[in-house]
């Protein structure tokens, strides 16, 4: 079937409508074929395409280098028609040939085979005809040419050394890597090739890690965007008037990981102990609006159907009972935390409502890598950390958390390892229809209930802070960190032009006019009359 579908500045080029943003995080590769960091979002998105794109802030996908597609009976086959005088930021033309040789580089360079575990060839069809041939029905794969690592890279780039793209941009998009200046900002150009990216000729990006200063820089004209505010700074920037205050969840989820293969969480037993001693009533009011409390794995907004379950119920006593019967009790239980993405004080409530219930509980921030290497090496007992899915998909998103292959313990912190659970997801990526999927998925929910070897806390929300004149902003539950820049309305405040007002004409003295004085009368002076000439 056929689909349609105090700071310093950067020198900016003058006269340049410049769209300037204050962001917590400066990436450190801006390649879309090796990166996974979200920081670096915020420019790939921009300065690439992809053969398809999210519809506004939706899982939906519809067309973006594609004109149209074709997908086979046995869904094995896609088939992408393609425009044509499109190019490359480098001029090499936007073809089939070249969109093959990107998805190669992709796959080649490690980050693709997991967004395209069942891609087996990419084949080309004529100058502006692509196909994807795949081992086996992937229900994904469209969400997955939506994300960031499926941008499509000018085959220009074998021209350079195999690090080039890390401080360089090699795309079909509307922007380009203009400057990069380390710890301070990136600025992208627009090249306007055609393909409507609205009226930012330049957008720059101001790095500052601190939630309140980015907000003081918007106050202070500094900056037209604040991103990732906050709910402190949030809530100070709702009562200004000058502004507009944006929000919206994320698919970053706030997840205690148990590790299933140490001797103190081995079975689903001394997790459900645990499960119980944890009041998520305490998220809510330590969080406030910045967190959604989740009762399931599945997050909001990804596609998929949830199980009918209500969140855990705390019970502090029969958490007392069940962690005796489990020994965990006066047994030390080691909590990692992440200590990039987790502040001391969040950490630390989780670590009383397990002391309340009488464990005792060994607690270690870690920064970000060390984190995920304790994390990889199942040094820990028990681990808060903030889990992103990969792609905008209930199945791929099941299969990195539960799947004890294909891939590895890498994408499965908890080290879970479950044989009906493997069948479950076996089935459910050969589904015939969605139907039958969704029914898989139910199941895969209600076991993963059951066995616990994550504890789903809540899901993040994300703040920002924009000046007025700023229409068409949204940022994608999957991509919170990559506002759509193209797609955004703006125009610069002018300040007012000073009122240019007639010169004002001398004054002129008033005097008394004479005037004769009445029979019996004294003569008095009077009080002066007006005339045109005189000062009123």
């Amino acid at each position: 079937m056929i689909l349609a579908v105090v700071l310093l500045f950067s020198p900016v080029m003058a006269g340049a409508e410049t769209l300037i943003a204050a962001v917590p995080h400066e990436p450190v590769s801006l390649d879309p074929h090796k990166t996974q960091d979200p920081a670096a979002w915020t420019y790939i998105y921009p300065c690439y395409q992809r053969l398809v794109r999210f519809k506004g802030n939706t899982t939906a996908v519809e067309p973006e280098l594609a004109q149209t597609w074709r997908v086979s009976e046995d869904r094995l086959l896609y088939t992408f028609a393609l425009p044509q005088d499109l190019i490359f930021s480098d001029g090499h033309p936007v073809t089939a040939d070249a969109i093959g040789k990107s998805f190669v580089r992709l796959v080649k360079e490690g980050i693709g085979r997991s967004y395209f575990p069942y891609l087996t060839g990419v084949d080309v069809i004529g100058p502006h005809t692509v196909r994807f041939i795949l081992s086996r029905p992937t229900p994904d794969f469209l969400t997955a040419l939506a994300s960031a690592p499926a941008s499509i890279v000018s085959p220009g780039v074998m021209e350079h050394d195999a690090n080039y793209l890390d401080r360089h941009t090699l795309g079909s998009g509307p922007f380009e890597l203009e400057e990069w200046n380390p710890g301070r900002d990136i600025v992208l150009k627009n090249h306007g090739r055609d393909i409507g990216s609205a009226n930012v000729e330049q957008f720059q990006a101001i790095f500052e890690p601190g939630g309140r200063k980015r907000l003081e820089m918007l106050q202070n004209g500094l900056v037209d965007m604040a991103l990732d505010l906050d709910l402190e700074a949030f809530d100070a920037l709702e009562v200004d008037q000058k502004y507009q205050a944006y929000q919206s969840l994320t698919f970053r989820l706030g997840v205690l990981v148990f590790n299933c293969k140490s001797s103190k969480f081995g079975s689903k037993g001394p997790r459900q102990a645990v499960a119980k001693a944890v009041d998520t009533r305490v998220w809510e009011y330590i969080m406030g609006r910045s967190t959604e409390a989740m009762s399931g794995p599945l997050p909001e907004g990804m596609p998929g159907k949830r199980m009918p379950s209500e969140r855990l119920q705390y019970d502090i006593e029969t958490a007392r009972t069940a962690l005796k019967e489990q020994r965990l009790i006066g047994s030390p239980v080691r909590l990692l935390y992440d200590s990039n993405q987790w502040p001391l004080s969040e950490a630390e409530f989780l670590r009383n409502n397990l002391a309340e219930a009488g464990m005792t509980v060994q607690m270690t921030g870690l920064a970000t890598a060390a984190f995920n290497q304790s994390l990889a090496n199942g040094d820990f007992d028990l681990a808060l950390t903030v889990f992103q899915p990969r792609i905008a998909a209930a199945l791929p998103y099941f299969q990195d958390l539960f799947a004890s292959a294909p891939f590895g313990q890498t994408n499965n912190p908890a080290f879970y390892q479950d044989k009906e659970m493997d069948a479950l997801l076996e089935q459910a990526w050969n589904a015939p229809d969605e139907a039958g999927r969704n029914d898989l998925l139910i199941r895969m929910q209600e076991k993963a209930a059951l066995d616990l070897p994550y504890l789903f806390l809540f899901q993040r929300r994300t703040f920002a802070g924009l000046r007025q004149n700023i229409r068409g902003f949204g940022q994608h539950p999957q991509i919170p960190d990559a506002p759509a820049i193209s797609r955004i309305i703006f125009r610069k405040v002018k300040p007012p032009k000073p009122e240019v007002k007639a010169p004002t004409p001398p004054e002129k003295p008033s005097l008394p006019l004479p005037q004769e004085p009445t029979s019996g009368e004294t003569p008095q002076a009077k009080e002066p009359v007006q005339t045109e000439e005189s000062p009123k």
